[in-house]
């Protein structure tokens, strides 16, 4: 037990330090690699935005390294940490089939009976070993593309974000995993569970409101521009409308991300009901679909930007032409195809945030860049050791155990971001926490009641299973009792009509009907007989 809670709390704590300091501080790199690679084309349009922070950092690079680059991808740090789990979890669960049956050919074998009862499938592996249909294809696909999006989402919400303000909302996902599953599967909720969702949503939102006052005062535009900087938790450089709006952006983000997470997390509920998978296999089965999916979209990004501008192009020409026919440019259709043309501008605009080629961008910022190369990479592997440990957890101690931990890990998550990257928290954001915190405590206690029910059912379906297994070895022995007694009946019948005379023809007769007395009575005490049909009627 101890093990566990270290292991997930050093390893998710450390990936939250590490995670902060890659998504939300930038990299320092030298001149010649600077102007040799393609992180300045990365970093081009990104950095623009946060020209003042950038100036900022640069007060405080390093000899050497004079210029400031932000970590422009989030598909490709998806991608690793995904990729690092699934590799994971293959490797663990082909080491676990090689110790089973390690283990199963150490044992002694039994009879002939005994190895065809054991080496039998049993009905839960036969049910997880189902074949996949459509149905189950189309949504382990959808899973796969909500949880890159949803990923994606949650890091470009953290640069418009304050770290501490993410992870407290990254608490109320109860709300879009309780609004998905009761408008797209149709789930009902207890009170409590939605008290608890109220609780820790209020507490978020109370606590964003006071993040964004705390920074409008504390950043007023004249300070903006002179490039002044404060202990806000809030982005120290952005002031007024800028910094609101920026903000804004960043809980809709992360309020999508929560969404998406919402729903992979319904549809995890909804595969495992129907197959049975374990821990292990769903978190395989999760990260292998998830980096198909990201491989997808990074390829279609990757190469996707010329044919892009060639369609935009033909469009554009094809649009022109068309409106320049006498009836068509007199027509609706006319006037409404002229109104997009004008606005194509503002969409080809658009469209230049798209990330192209974001797949070698990433790759070329990791091989220039040692430091957000170590980064990157161990946040994957905290990533994926966290997830065994939480596996691990579960299949040893349960899901009460796993419970308590995830609260304690979800506390000192946000606690470690305030301590270690200094924010600065007031006294009224404080008493938001502890309304979170409290939203949060009562999930728990809810979720291991739940837990605890769930465990009584099982228990109470096995005691039930074991009953009914020896009724029926009752059963089998009463007809096998009455078996014998019949068949001893009737060898007793044939030797007394060979010896006696015919006046004694009778009494075989007699025994035989004894015997199917008794054989009845036998049946009457296994199997209870059924009602009489003016009974069956009556009931």
């Amino acid at each position: 037990m101890l093990v566990c809670v270290v292991g997930i709390n050093l390893c998710f704590g450390w990936w939250s330090v590490k995670q902060e300091r890659a998504i939300t501080q930038p990299y320092f790199i030298a001149e010649s690699t600077f102007a040799t690679s393609m992180a300045a084309i990365a970093a081009a349009s990104h950095d623009a935005r946060r020209a003042a922070a950038l100036a900022t950092a640069k007060l405080n690079a390093p000899p050497g390294k004079p210029h400031a680059i932000y970590l422009s991808t989030v598909y490709g740090i998806s991608l690793t940490q995904t990729l690092a789990g699934a590799i994971v979890s293959a490797m663990l669960l082909g080491v676990n089939s090689l110790l089973q049956r390690f283990m199963r050919r150490r044992q002694p074998q039994p009879d002939l009976q005994g190895s065809l009862t054991a080496n039998a499938p049993t009905a839960q592996d036969q049910h997880q070993h189902t074949e996949l249909d459509r149905r189950d294809v189309l949504e382990m696909l959808a899973m796969g593309f909500s949880n890159i999006f949803g990923t994606s989402l949650g890091y470009a919400a953290m640069r418009r974000l304050s770290y501490p303000v993410a992870l407290t909302a990254k608490m109320g996902k109860m709300l879009p995993v309780m609004l998905v599953g009761f408008l797209w599967y149709r789930t009902r909720y207890p009170a409590t569970k939605v008290a608890s969702c109220l609780l820790i949503t209020g507490g978020v939102i109370a606590f964003f409101l006071l993040e964004e006052r705390i920074t409008s005062t504390a950043n007023p535009p004249s300070v903006a521009a002179g490039g002044g900087s404060s202990s806000s938790t809030g982005p120290s450089t952005k002031g007024g409308k800028s910094s609101s709006s920026s903000s804004f952006l960043g809980m809709v983000l992360l309020l999508l991300n929560l969404f998406m997470d919402g729903f992979t997390n319904s549809t995890q509920d909804i595969l495992v009901k129907r197959h049975r998978w374990s821990g292990m296999s769903l978190m395989m089965r999760t990260n292998l679909v998830s980096v198909l999916c990201a491989l997808w979209l990074l390829f279609l990004l990757e190469f996707g930007e010329q044919p892009w501008h060639w369609l935009t192009s033909f469009s554009h020409c094809a649009v022109a032409l068309a409106i320049r026919i006498p009836f068509m440019s007199d027509s609706a259709l006319g006037r409404a195809l002229g109104a997009w043309l004008g606005h194509t501008e503002a969409v080809l605009a658009a469209t230049a945030t798209v990330p192209f080629h974001d797949l070698s961008h990433f790759l070329s910022f990791l091989a220039h860049c040692p430091e957000a190369r170590h980064d990157v990479l161990l946040m994957s592997l905290l990533s994926a050791l966290g997830q065994l440990f939480i596996f691990h957890t579960i299949s040893v101690f349960g899901t009460l155990a796993l419970t308590a931990m995830t609260l304690l890990r979800k506390g000192g998550s946000v606690i470690l971001s305030i301590v270690v990257h200094g924010h600065a928290v007031q006294s009224v954001q404080w008493a938001s926490l502890g309304a979170v915190f409290i939203g949060v405590l009562l999930e728990g206690y809810i979720n291991i009641q739940e837990a605890s029910r769930r465990q009584v059912q099982t228990a109470m379906k096995g005691i039930g299973a074991g009953s009914h297994e020896q009724h029926a070895q009752e059963r089998g022995a009463l007809y096998d009792v009455a078996a014998a007694a019949s068949s001893s009946s009737s060898r007793k019948a044939a030797s007394v009509s060979v010896t006696q005379t015919p006046e004694c023809a009778s009494d075989p007769a007699e025994a035989a009907a004894t015997a199917l007395a008794g054989v009845q009575a036998l049946r009457s005490i296994a199997v209870p007989a059924s009602p009489p049909l003016r009974a069956k009627k009556t009931q």
